[in-house]
């Protein structure tokens, strides 16, 4: 998935590339957040971001929602009280002990919701903004690791 991004303004953390995105619990430091990051950077998503936040255990895992890009659409894992909207159909990580993950088929924007309101969505290529959605749309496939 090459993507377009968006976000409205909140508390959350979103980590924002070209190929996947992901919001964390407000109470996520700005030193893990820039660990995240540094990783980004070497090339590792998903998986290594995951692996990161569970060092301490999965008990001590914040809520998130991670999509990624795959190559038959997005690869989404959600943890806790957030929801991804992708055609029509929402994903949450509520009552799951780890997480929820799902490769979901798509060409349509997929919504990472922590906060409802936020005022308007604006664009963002990359980095790290504080969040209340996040909004990808899809426009390319892509291999991923």
């Amino acid at each position: 998935m090459r993507a377009v991004h968006e976000y409205r303004p909140g508390r959350w953390t979103a980590l924002v590339t070209d190929e996947a995105l992901a919001v964390f619990h407000p109470d996520l430091s700005d030193d893990v957040a820039r660990e995240l990051w540094q990783l980004t950077s070497e090339g590792r998503r998903l998986g290594a971001w995951v692996e990161y936040l569970a060092a301490a255990g999965i008990a001590t895992l914040p809520s998130f929602a991670m999509v990624e890009s795959h190559p038959d659409g997005a690869r989404v894992l959600v943890r806790g009280e957030l929801t991804v909207t992708v055609d029509g159909r929402e994903l949450s990580g509520r009552g799951y002990a780890t997480w929820r993950e799902e490769v979901v088929t798509t060409t349509q924007p997929v919504l990472v919701t922590a906060e409802e309101d936020g005022g308007a969505l604006l664009p963002v290529t990359g980095g790290i903004v504080r969040a209340g959605q996040v909004r990808a749309t899809v426009t390319a496939s892509a291999d991923t690791e």
